[in-house]
């Protein structure tokens, strides 16, 4: 499995709050649209000046903040397998 980059992603009710501290630390949106999760749902990425990235994605049902990791990989197929076969669901 090839992996091109990763990033933390926060699934959180209040992406307002979150992406307000990430911009005192020196991160700015440089990308914004509806999620692929659901009605009401927006994805936005921030990046610092080093290239640094953080994934911000408002989920209004969430009760509580989630921490992810987002994994780009040249072949998703073979990611998924390789996933599987290591006991993630």
């Amino acid at each position: 499995m090839n992996i091109t980059a990763f990033y933390p992603a926060i699934l959180t009710s209040s992406s307002e709050k979150v992406i307000a501290s990430f911009e005192r630390m020196g991160f700015s949106i440089i990308h914004q649209r509806s999620s692929v999760f659901g009605d009401g749902e927006k994805e936005y990425v921030l990046e610092n000046e080093t290239k640094q990235r953080v994934d911000i994605v408002l989920i209004p049902e969430f009760e509580e903040d989630v921490h992810a990791v987002r994994v780009n990989v040249t072949d998703f197929d073979e990611a998924l397998k390789t996933y599987y076969a290591e006991g993630f669901s």
